[in-house]
């Protein structure tokens, strides 16, 4: 890292040929554009369940926002926001949380 009163940099300014105009990255360029996407899942009550859900949401690299569950009568209501990058990447984590014993229903609420 150099800083203006490296003697690199004060030799640069005297050979303008030398001299490359560089900047950094912004965090908007190094990570692709995540929309936020509500999901209820209606599922059994039992053991491991939620770990289950977090794993195949975690398996397709994708961040959790929220989570909240709800349990009554051997069953429970999970409402999670995830940052989705497309409708293809949604439909994977649909599917693969579906494919999950005692997944009942998963639904995409409009609104956040």
């Amino acid at each position: 890292m150099h800083t203006l009163e490296c003697p690199n940099v004060t030799n640069l300014m005297y050979e303008a040929d030398r001299r490359i105009d560089v900047e950094w990255a912004r965090d908007k360029d190094l990570t692709p554009t995540a929309f936020p996407v509500k999901l209820t899942l209606h599922c059994d009550d039992r053991a491991g369940m939620l770990k289950q859900i977090t794993a195949v949401i975690s398996d397709t690299n994708t961040n959790i926002r929220n989570i909240e569950a709800r349990t009554a009568n051997g069953r429970a209501n999970i409402d999670v926001v995830l940052d989705i990058a497309d409708l293809k990447h949604l439909e994977n984590i649909i599917n693969g949380v579906r494919k999950i014993p005692g997944v009942h229903e998963v639904q995409r609420l409009q609104k956040i």
